[in-house]
């Protein structure tokens, strides 16, 4: 995976400040190489808020390493703004890990009962050269996204066996190509 700022990494890295408010030795591990700007961005974030100690990265990991790495997680905050279909998140719930992700673009139908699903405000209406202006990225409501976290970190169990049942039920490659 690639970060850029319309991931909302940024965002997440607050949302975790708060979250670490609740579960004070939480962990953030983040997965996959950031671009320049994304970079630059998360590691005032960090300072800023002193996340250091709790936020941890791997960088890139094997493609064989990645279900290791899901299947330990609790869950995976993906506030992604303006995605389809991605893999990551398949592969999280076919792990088993619980998803809270936006309502926005296809990711909400991936999820479906194997996380929480958070309602965005609508999105304005941009042009391709705004998807990099951090500034013109909508910003994730951060109390919605807190209440998601601790709903899945207390019901943890069921939303684990509910993201891996969206997985077989929904997500089966051989079950999707068979329909068309």
């Amino acid at each position: 995976a690639s970060f850029r700022v319309h991931k909302r990494l940024q965002d997440c890295l607050i949302l975790f400040k708060k979250i670490l408010t609740n579960i004070p030795n939480a962990k953030y591990f983040i997965l996959g190489k950031l671009d320049n700007q994304t970079n630059k961005l998360v590691k005032r974030i960090i300072s800023y808020y002193n996340l250091s100690d709790h936020v941890v990265f791997l960088g890139h990991v094997p493609v064989q390493s990645l279900p290791n790495y899901y299947s330990r997680a609790d869950l995976m905050i993906y506030p992604s703004w303006i995605d389809n279909c991605p893999n990551t998140v398949v592969e999280c719930l076919s792990s088993g890990t619980p998803v809270v992700c936006p309502d926005s673009g296809g990711v909400k139908e991936l999820v479906g009962s194997g996380g929480i699903v958070v309602p965005e405000n609508k999105f304005p209406k941009v042009d391709f050269t705004d998807y990099y202006c951090v500034s013109k990225i909508p910003r994730i409501n951060y109390s919605l996204y807190l209440k998601a976290v601790l709903e899945i970190k207390k019901n943890l169990r069921l939303y684990s066996e509910n993201a891996r049942k969206v997985a077989e039920r929904d997500l089966d490659i051989k079950k999707i190509s068979n329909q068309y």
